[in-house]
C-alpha cells in the first residue's frame, strides 16, 4: 500500500477506513487533507489550508463551515472513519465491561508534558469507588518516554493501541476501550467521542 502524501491519512488507521468507507482502492495513495481527529476547538490550522491537496474532509459540520471561512478549497463533512469502523463491525460496549479506563493527554514527539505525574496520581486517589478500578490508557509518544513505568510503579495497569502508524490502530484500539464501563480523561481528546459513540 503506498503512502499518502500527506500523514493525516497514514495515523489511527483514518486513511484506511476512509478508503474502505469510500469504496477506495486499498492499494492507492489518498490525495485529500482530512481531520486527524475530533475536536472542540474553532480554529483552522495553516497546515489544513496551506498544503496541496485538491480537497479536504473535515468530521463535523460545524469545522466544515468554519473552513469554509478560512479557504476556498472545496471542503465535505465526513463520517470520522474511526466510527465507520466501529459501526461496520458492529462493537458496543462488552457486557462484562467494567472499571475505567484514564485517556491521559498525549504529548509529541517535539512537545514534551511538564505535568507533575506525582501529584496527578495522588489526585487521582480522589475518583469515587464506583469508578474504579482504573487503568491507564497512553500514547505510544508517551511510552516512548517512558510514562508507562511511572504508572505501573504506583500499581496501575497501562493499556495502548500501539503503533499510531500501523493500519489495525483503531481496532486495538475498539478492542480495549470495550471493555470498560466509564471514560475518563485530562482533557477532551478524539478519545471523549470515540467513548460516547461507543458506548450506544
Amino acid at each position: 500500500m503506498r503512502k499518502s502524501p500527506f500523514w493525516v491519512n497514514d495515523i489511527y488507521s483514518l486513511g484506511y477506513w476512509l478508503k474502505d468507507y469510500g469504496y477506495y482502492p486499498k492499494s492507492w495513495p489518498l490525495f485529500s487533507f482530512m481531520d486527524h481527529g475530533m475536536t472542540l476547538s474553532d480554529k483552522i490550522f495553516l497546515m489544513e489550508t496551506e498544503n496541496d491537496a485538491p480537497l479536504i474532509f473535515k468530521f463535523s459540520p460545524r469545522t466544515t463551515n468554519l473552513y469554509k471561512k478560512e479557504s476556498k478549497k472545496p471542503v465535505y463533512c465526513l463520517l470520522n472513519p474511526s466510527i465507520h469502523y466501529r459501526l461496520k463491525n458492529k462493537i458496543v460496549q462488552s457486557n462484562v465491561a467494567k472499571g475505567t479506563l484514564f485517556f491521559v493527554a498525549h504529548s509529541t514527539q517535539e512537545i514534551d508534558d511538564l505535568t507533575d505525574w506525582g501529584k496527578f496520581i495522588r489526585n487521582m486517589a480522589d475518583i469515587p469507588a464506583q469508578y474504579k478500578p482504573i487503568d491507564i490508557c497512553l500514547h505510544n509518544h508517551d511510552i516512548a518516554k517512558g510514562l508507562d513505568r511511572i504508572f505501573i510503579s504506583k500499581g496501575f495497569n497501562v493499556v495502548t493501541a500501539g503503533n499510531q502508524y500501523e493500519v489495525d490502530y483503531v481496532q486495538k484500539f475498539y478492542k480495549i476501550l470495550r471493555n470498560y464501563k466509564y471514560t475518563m480523561s485530562n482533557l477532551i481528546g478524539s478519545y471523549v467521542f470515540y467513548s460516547l459513540s461507543e458506548l450506544k
